[in-house]
């Protein structure tokens, strides 16, 4: 196919995007970014599953200035939601106009040919800027930026719920077990909060086994 420079957090959804892909016979360049409150265990988990992968390549960004909502000043907080009312505070706002354009810059260092993001149909509820039409905004701007091949923003999750992300990325034989949703810090995910509940129910929605080890607190779900 060629090469592509995909987003990569960690996650079940960027884990399925990558496997995906690799089935498409793209050469994948991996960006991962160090938030402010970038979970280490999620940091740990795309280094691990990186490795499956082979030869893609891993590169790691620190932009820890770059908060969630949760960290910003009630003003700034109160701005947003009177934009946005069910926005999660864990969001960072602007997220995905900062990411595609390094990602564009780190195809553009590598004479790549796409882009790519594990955008679901849930991420786009309250959040424009995981939509489709917003990402074709995006991408039509980023060709306006400079005299080079285009370069597509490939979603090929965005109509996918989480149970059918689980379903795809299993007959793909992505490591899922690996990947880290627990928002919060520990060895094992929580299974209390809310990216583990959203975690157990998409694998047993899928009707596939979850291998992902929770805390003996959660044990009740």
């Amino acid at each position: 196919m060629g090469r592509v420079v995909a987003l990569f957090s960690g996650g079940m959804d960027s884990t399925t995007l990558a496997w995906k892909l690799r089935a498409e016979g793209w050469e994948l360049i991996l960006l991962s970014f160090n938030t402010y409150r970038r979970n280490p265990r999620e940091r740990e988990a795309a280094e691990r599953i990186a490795s499956r992968l082979g030869k893609a390549t891993l590169m790691v960004f620190n932009l820890e200035f770059l908060r969630e909502l949760f960290d910003f000043t009630e003003d700034a907080k109160k701005s947003i939601y009177n934009a946005i009312p069910d926005a999660p505070n864990i969001i960072i706002p602007y997220k995905n106009i900062i990411y595609y354009s390094l990602a564009a810059h780190i195809a553009a260092q590598t004479d790549a040919e796409a882009l790519a993001g594990g955008h679901t149909l849930e991420d786009q509820t309250g959040l424009p800027d995981a939509s489709r039409p917003y990402l074709d905004e995006l991408e039509a701007l980023i060709g306006r930026s400079l005299p080079y091949p285009r370069l597509r923003i490939l979603t090929p999750l965005i109509g996918l719920r989480k149970a059918d992300v689980v379903g795809l990325g299993h007959s793909l034989g992505a490591p899922l077990e690996l990947s880290w949703s627990c928002w919060r810090v520990g060895e094992l995910h929580c299974g209390l909060c809310g990216g583990c509940q959203a975690r157990m129910k998409a694998f047993r929605e899928a009707g596939v086994e979850d291998r992902t080890l929770y805390s003996e607190s959660s044990l009740n779900y």
